[in-house]
């Protein structure tokens, strides 16, 4: 689905600037107003946004090139919670299912109770009236922790220096996690404690780093990420030497096309990690020990 929201009519180049803004607003939930020349005006009040987007790494490229870039100038995207899991295929042997599932029926029926909470609407309007939740002294104290922890690696050599845009928000997302931590756990009132903001800010953490490594991978040259591919792809297979047939023939689906194949090749013989030798007409390539 998140290919259908990125190519969508909203996000169109001309589009894509006000609707950054918009999406932004109404996750800080303040006020939002469109005013329109064609149809009716309206102003949205009291509202809250939750999004939740699944999109290949392709997607996630064209969206960062959206309105010059505008997807992380605005701070659209710094307020999200990246995560991209390692891949399973190849070990999604067939299991028989089981017939109950305690653990998830437990947590349906968590989620039902809090669906079935009446909404606090402001008196005669949509607008949502909802209840604060507070810290309590061990969990502002926890809080506290993170984000200085944080805010020392935003400097020059610090973990998070090329992800600032999203490291600055981290301790913000932690709160918020904390707070549906608490209301799932414990209903939408009373004061969160320390275990529960210690929870939020173990999975705060998990997720900048994760997008950390995205967007590593998505910034760095073509070359080097070819390059690390048929190093994985060697040291998996432990070999020793290889030839240019073999990595077409059995390599990994991308270097089986001869200019990335060989795009790779280069920048690993530059580096020192293998070392060509020419035998005439065939070209042999071997681990550099």
């Amino acid at each position: 689905e998140g290919g259908l929201v990125v190519g969508g009519h909203s996000m169109r180049e001309e589009k894509a600037t006000q609707r950054f803004s918009c999406i932004t607003k109404l996750w800080a939930c303040t006020p939002y107003m469109r005013p329109r020349s064609d149809a009716a005006s309206f102003h949205l009040y009291g509202c809250r946004l939750s999004c939740y987007l699944m999109m290949q790494s392709s997607v996630l490229r064209q969206l960062l090139k959206l309105g010059d870039g505008q997807s992380r100038g605005t701070g659209y995207l710094a307020r999200s919670l990246f995560a991209e899991p390692e891949s399973t295929m190849g070990t999604r042997f067939y299991k028989s299912p089981p017939v109950r599932d305690p653990y998830l029926e437990a947590f349906n029926a968590r989620v039902q109770q809090l669906l079935n909470i009446p909404l606090p609407l402001k008196e005669g309007t949509l607008e949502l009236q909802l209840s604060t939740l507070t810290l309590s002294p061990e969990a502002h104290k926890i809080w506290v922790d993170y984000y200085d922890s944080v805010e020392k690696q935003l400097g020059k050599l610090g973990n998070y220096e090329t992800i600032k845009d999203f490291a600055s928000k981290s301790a913000e997302n932690a709160a918020r996690l904390a707070g549906n931590f608490h209301v799932f756990c414990y209903g939408p009132n009373g004061e969160i404690s320390g275990d529960i903001m210690q929870r939020a800010t173990a999975l705060a953490r998990w997720h900048l780093n994760e997008t950390r490594r995205i967007f590593m991978r998505l910034e760095q040259p073509e070359d080097i990420t070819l390059a690390q591919l048929l190093w994985n792809w060697i040291a998996t297979k432990e070999l020793t030497t290889i030839s240019l047939k073999e990595i077409l023939q059995y390599g990994p689906s991308r270097l089986r096309d001869c200019a990335k194949r060989d795009m790779a090749l280069r920048k690993l013989v530059e580096h020192g990690y293998l070392i060509e030798q020419q035998d005439g007409k065939r070209t042999t390539y071997h681990v550099h020990n």
